[in-house]
């Protein structure tokens, strides 16, 4: 379904680009806006979407976000440095349709969205086979729960 809708985003997208960026002076910077550019880039932010959700239910969260949280219970326990992150995951995944919103509180409903592959064999499809910058989003997911659960810097987990 989320494939569905991002194939539908991505129809037309090109063009329209274009037509925004009539003129001479936006020549050089429409050909970069090209299908390829457009669909990996799409498919990056629907793989980013996805893994944060991964992230979060790696993270034991499930049960609060399947009874309906905030940023605030999720935070009980973990170090004072996840509240910027945590607050950031909850938008994100309701922004990208992941979890619901009701006021200022966030549920998971039905089957969590965490399928990756199809969204990897898409952007294979439409850009190629350079896949670093989801390589580069898997590695965040498998180093960064140190952070989260033991209060660990972020910067040595993700760069040493």
């Amino acid at each position: 379904m989320a494939l569905d809708r991002l194939r539908a985003k991505l129809e037309g997208l090109p063009e329209a680009l274009n037509e925004q960026l009539a003129g001479a002076c936006w020549a050089q910077l429409r050909e970069g806006f090209n299908r390829p550019f457009l669909a990996l880039h799409l498919a990056a932010e629907l793989y980013t979407a996805r893994i944060t959700l991964a992230l979060a239910l790696d993270l034991g969260w499930e049960s609060r976000l399947r009874a309906g949280t905030d940023a605030d219970e999720i935070l009980e326990g973990l170090p004072a440095q996840c509240r910027i992150p945590v607050e950031w995951m909850l938008r994100f995944l309701v922004d990208q349709g992941l979890l619901e919103s009701h006021g200022d509180r966030v549920k998971l409903v039905g089957e969590a969205q965490t399928g990756l592959a199809e969204i990897r064999a898409f952007a294979a499809e439409e850009s190629g086979p350079n896949m670093a910058t989801f390589d580069l989003l898997d590695r965040v997911r498998a180093v960064i729960p140190p952070f989260f659960m033991a209060g660990k810097p972020g910067e040595p987990l993700l760069f040493d």
